[in-house]
């Protein structure tokens, strides 16, 4: 991709500001932002990763450190796996659904821990 075609395609799609640059063009429904290049649908922000980095992200995903999918500035963009993207939305809270807590094993074992200890206490086992 060159710099000239794209950037005229997609400068009219944002703003540029302080903070994150908005996406206002066209939106998946989980709010990333999507343009048709060539004929074929790219992700705003990792046709901006390649546009201002000059590395195609490949199989990398293109990962939010402002968590704004809307977000397509260069800076609050980073390359990582799959793996790092889902460690970092759980570091940061916003997976509730996948820590620890939350997930059903995890659930089942925590109580039958309790029960057991529970147990144990009312034998007056020492734990």
């Amino acid at each position: 991709m060159t710099r000239a075609n794209t950037i005229l395609d997609i400068d009219r799609y944002f703003r540029i500001d302080d903070g994150c640059w908005l996406w206002f063009g066209p939106k998946h429904a989980q709010g990333y932002g999507h343009l048709k290049i060539a004929g074929r649908m790219r992700m705003a922000h990792r046709l901006m990763y390649e546009y201002f980095y000059g590395i195609a992200p490949g199989k990398w995903k293109v990962c939010h450190t402002c968590d704004t999918p809307a977000c397509v500035r260069p800076n609050h963009l980073f390359l990582g796996t799959q793996l790092d993207n889902v460690h970092d939305c759980i570091a940061k809270g916003r997976m509730p659904q996948c820590l620890p807590e939350k997930l059903p094993a995890a659930n089942a074992h925590a109580a039958a821990s309790r029960r057991y200890r529970r147990r144990q206490k009312e034998k007056g086992a020492a734990l």
